[in-house]
């Protein structure tokens, strides 16, 4: 937990605060406070959640920069069902293949 407090604090001299950094401080608070869901249906609430809170934090510039780079939103989600990222990550590959090729 001080870890945790290092880090918002050094993220909030550095970088000029929370409002520039706060998928940031989402994914050090997902993972300070993370606790796998036993049942599926609390996974998927779980997923839900994150989801919704990723997808309004993409909003700005720097996020969304940033899940270019990176799709953290397929991390949480491995986390969260306990799935290996690249299990994850092939079969989001694999959906966003077959809507292309409906779409055209």
């Amino acid at each position: 937990m001080s870890q945790y407090r290092s880090i918002l604090r050094e993220i909030n001299r550095n970088k000029g605060g929370k409002d520039k950094h706060r998928f940031e401080i989402f994914l050090l608070r997902f993972m300070v406070h993370f606790n796998a869901p036993t049942s599926q249906k609390d996974r998927d609430a779980m997923w839900e959640s994150s989801r919704h809170a990723i997808s309004s934090l993409s909003d700005t510039g720097f996020e969304s920069q940033v899940l270019r780079c990176f799709d953290f939103t397929l991390w949480i989600k491995a986390k969260i069902y306990g799935r290996p990222v690249a299990e994850i990550f092939a079969r989001e590959a694999i959906i966003r293949k077959q809507k292309e090729l409906s779409i055209n």
